[in-house]
């Protein structure tokens, strides 16, 4: 075992009780002898705070708060919601998420359908972009078949002339 340099440290004899002196575990500190060799002086342990943060010697521990089972308080929550009629997402937000989540879907699906149709498997974002355009293409010519049909357009035609 490989011998390590000590230090003398002093002795505090004050008239102090034994937890505000220096150190606060021991009730009568060591003493070490200028030789290095250590001489226990009497001295008693006292219990260690570390388990218990800041609480003292006088107060007992807090008490700890029920631990239940994993899934337990879940399923309990379940049944409670389960029983109510509130609604827990608002209104608005529910309508656009399932507007997304519908518009999503059927982007998916048929980008599907371009992909089968190009003997692939696998949907890949040119299926998607596909699509898209598609779409877009799509939206303005009925946006124009509409304001045919509407008579929008030849009021148009009207005012220029």
């Amino acid at each position: 075992m490989a011998k390590t340099k000590q230090t003398a440290r002093v002795v505090s004899k004050s008239n102090q009780p034994p937890n505000e002196q220096e150190n606060p575990k021991m009730v009568n500190d060591m003493t070490v002898r200028p030789q290095g060799k250590r001489v226990k002086t009497q001295g008693k342990k006292l219990p260690s705070t570390k388990g218990r943060r800041g609480s003292t010697f006088s107060q007992p521990p807090a008490k700890k708060p029920r631990r239940y089972r994993p899934g337990t308080v879940a399923l309990r929550e379940i049944r409670r919601y389960q029983k109510t009629q509130e609604l827990l997402i608002r209104r608005a937000p529910f309508g656009r998420l399932e507007a997304s989540e519908a518009y999503t879907t059927t982007l998916f699906e048929d980008s599907n359908l371009v992909a089968i149709h190009a003997k692939r498997v696998t949907c890949m974002p040119k299926d998607i972009q596909l699509i898209k355009a598609l779409r877009r293409e799509f939206l303005s010519t009925t946006e124009v078949a509409r304001k045919e049909k509407t008579g929008e357009n030849q009021e148009e035609n009207k005012e220029d002339g």
